[in-house]
């Protein structure tokens, strides 16, 4: 059985999550086939999130997506978040007592 939870970003690179994940597959023992279905569903979530997230987060606009995928070996919780990006001095100036 293989549980396990991905917490992402507009800055997650999908790639590196796959690859990862293609390694805990094996680990549990899943089948090629469950695996490669497991991975398929999880692209088609995490990959149009995160595309989405980098066209919000250049607005200031924020998304935050929780998606589970169960079946009968594969219990993946995805929790994704993104946030607007902020520039070095609003940072500063709110880290001083300003407004952002």
């Amino acid at each position: 059985m293989l549980r396990t939870t991905i917490r992402a970003s507009g800055e997650t690179e999908v790639d590196a999550v796959l690859s990862d994940l293609d390694r805990r597959c094996r680990r549990s023992g899943l089948s090629p086939d469950d695996a490669s279905r497991v991975l398929q569903r999880v692209a088609d979530v995490l990959t149009p999130l995160v595309a989405r997230s980098r066209t919000l987060g250049s607005q200031g606009s924020v998304m935050e997506v929780r998606q589970d995928i169960a079946e009968e070996k594969v219990s993946i919780r995805i929790i994704f978040r993104s946030t607007p990006r902020i520039s070095l001095a609003s940072r500063i100036r709110k880290l001083l007592g300003g407004r952002a």
